[in-house]
Formats: structure tokens, sequence, C-alpha cells
């Protein structure tokens, strides 16, 4: 996933809830994530599947992502509360 899918993906966000920005979250090695609100987005940098927060998994970007973990190189969005 490119960095200018995530920068599209965040100008969306601003239609949506203009009041909240996001949050960059502390996150293991090889894991890029941030939060708007009560959804996160996960992505995996690292060669290693990872596991996602609890919570509701609204998208993925790749089908082979089963469960809790997501799959090297991919990232998903979930809602956690």
């Amino acid at each position: 996933m490119s960095v200018a899918t995530v920068s599209r993906a965040l100008r969306g966000l601003d239609h949506v809830r203009p009041q909240t920005r996001e949050k960059w979250l502390d996150s293991p090695a090889g894991i890029l994530a941030f939060r708007r609100s009560d959804v996160e987005c996960w992505l995996n940098t690292g060669s290693e599947p990872a596991r996602l927060p609890v919570g509701q998994v609204l998208l993925r970007s790749v089908t082979e992502g089963q469960g809790d973990l997501l799959p090297p190189n991919s990232a998903a969005w979930v809602v956690t509360s």
C-alpha cells in the first residue's frame, strides 16, 4: 500500500468527521498505526504477520488475512470501540 493511498484515505475521513484528527499510535516494530475517532488503521511493513487490535475489521487491503492476523505488506481498518 502506497503512502499516496493512505493519504487519500485520510483526506476522505475529513469529509466524514471533520472535527477529529488522526493520532499516531505506539505500535510494534514494522507496524504503522493511527487512530481517528473509533477507527484504527494498521499497516504491516514487516515480514511476519501481526496481531490486530480487538475490534471489528472493516476493510483489509488483501484477502488472505484471517481473524486478527494482518499479513506482511498489508493494511486493515478496525473499529475498536
